[in-house]
């Protein structure tokens, strides 16, 4: 039993660090892209009358809203599983994370569709 919670903390863990990895790296370029985009072939670049941050930020708060809420239930399974060790009641945790896993995707999916709108329009 607690090969299995343990092996249930680590995939919960690297998700969650996969998770807080694509989001650096999404929000960094959202940063540099915000004012002009440069073309990586000629050095171009190419600057909007209006940041394209404003367009993706709505998407992107619920992103971070979807990570926060996959952290809360991994915080509590954790607190939990300090407390009481490997025990059956550590199984409430798996249908609210995947939910929640599933949750974010969808956002990131949106958000994707967002910036996929935005790059279409530019060229």
């Amino acid at each position: 039993m607690d090969s299995a919670v343990n092996a249930l903390i680590n995939a919960l863990t690297s998700i969650r660090d996969q998770a807080d990895s694509v989001l650096r790296k999404i929000e960094e370029p959202r940063r540099e892209r915000s004012l002009a985009w440069k073309c990586t072939a000629c050095g171009h670049v190419k600057q909007f009358t209006r940041p394209a941050s404003t367009e993706v930020g709505p998407s992107f708060d619920a992103i971070m809203a979807r990570r926060d809420s996959v952290n809360k239930i991994l915080s509590a399974f954790q607190e939990q599983y300090k407390a009481i060790g490997p025990d059956a009641s550590n199984s409430q945790f798996t249908v609210p994370f995947n939910q929640a896993i599933l949750d974010f995707d969808a956002e990131r999916g949106r958000f994707n569709h967002e910036l996929f709108k935005i790059a279409k329009a530019i060229h």
